[in-house]
């Protein structure tokens, strides 16, 4: 699917609900826009271009603060692996085959 890593929030494990309505939100707000023109009603682009620039900001907002969150907690209860060992990839982990340290 095109729009798998937009719905899939940290980690891209399971699809966001959030992520989800803000996408439906604005497809709709789109469409039920079009439909109000093709009825013969008024357009005006700065009410539109007002309420789904707000629809956008508020989504996103939202979605960015949820994320530092998920990340903060996933940071804070990961352990890190590499702490106190050697790094360097494969020249370091064979520094020491074939002689004693």
């Amino acid at each position: 699917m095109i729009f798998q890593n937009i719905f899939k929030g940290v980690g891209n494990h399971d699809y966001e609900m959030g992520r989800i309505l803000w996408f439906l939100g604005g497809f709709f707000m789109i469409g039920y826009q079009g439909y109000a023109i093709f009825q013969g009603q008024a357009f005006n682009p700065i009410e539109f271009g007002t309420g789904f620039g707000a629809l956008l900001a508020a989504g996103g907002l939202g979605i960015a603060a949820k994320d530092t969150g998920a990340a903060k907690v996933k940071s804070a209860s990961t352990p890190d692996i590499n702490v106190g060992t050697v790094t360097g990839g494969m020249q370091a982990e064979n520094a020491y085959v074939g002689t004693t340290p």
